[in-house]
């Protein structure tokens, strides 16, 4: 269950996520405050796409985030593979994310996945209907939620001064109705030390990567564009 919070302020002299003045200078920053149309939203998206490949070159991970090297919370589970049997690609998607802020104490008895063995630890995050969000049953996606690897850019300084997670996140609980109705995919990140932390990180919007293990199903988020990865037994 993730905690209701009003949006959070951005700090003074810090033209972050949610600074509505950075919006006329830079695009990209209007779009994390949510000022832009979806048409301009769209049309943001797809330059930084495009910024990506130019940065990373032919064949380069760079916009790969590395998996989490904490503890996790099931055993590893054998890849897909391709029709040749070597390792099928992961599934890599880039768009924007809803991030919120789960308190201290929620989550303690467990979360949707807990009957299938993931756990809503520290890093992890709530998310929307399997379904419609990977294209997933419940079962399905706790057999790879622990190596979903989900990494928002430039939330570290924020989370750090609120007290809550490192990134990257992955997968570990279900979110509530806000979470699961929201039209933007949306994560409630657990991990934040108290409630008024949570509080004061508040919803804030963020260019996002998101890294799938192979699946049957497995498809990105509603409004990410999937960059890499190939479905098994398609090489």
């Amino acid at each position: 269950m993730g905690l209701f919070v009003a949006p959070s302020r951005p700090r003074p002299g810090t033209p972050g996520l949610l600074d509505p003045s950075a919006a006329a200078a830079d695009p990209l920053q209007g779009l994390l405050g949510g000022s832009p149309q979806a048409a301009a939203a769209g049309d943001v998206l797809m330059r930084w796409l495009s910024a990506l490949g130019e940065a990373s070159g032919p064949g380069a991970d760079a916009a790969t985030p590395a998996r989490p090297s904490g503890p996790q919370t099931m055993a590893s589970r054998a890849p897909a593979t391709r029709s040749g049997g070597a390792p099928a690609d992961p599934l890599v998607c880039h768009g924007v994310g809803l991030y919120s802020a789960v308190g201290p104490h929620q989550g303690t008895a467990g979360g949707a996945l807990t009957p299938y063995g993931v756990t809503p630890d520290s890093g992890t995050v709530a998310v929307g209907d399997p379904e419609r969000t990977f294209g997933l049953t419940k079962r399905q996606l706790a057999k790879i939620a622990p190596h979903i690897v989900i990494q928002p850019q430039g939330l570290d300084a924020e989370l750090k001064a609120d007290g809550g997670p490192a990134t990257p996140l992955s997968v570990g609980d279900i979110g509530d109705k806000s979470i699961r109705d929201s039209p933007t995919p949306a994560f409630d990140i657990y991990g934040f030390d108290t409630l008024q932390g949570a509080r004061q990180f508040g919803r804030k919007r963020a260019l996002t990567t998101i890294t799938i293990p192979q699946a049957p199903g497995v498809r990105c988020p509603p409004l990410f564009v999937q960059t890499g990865g190939t479905p098994p037994g398609r090489r």
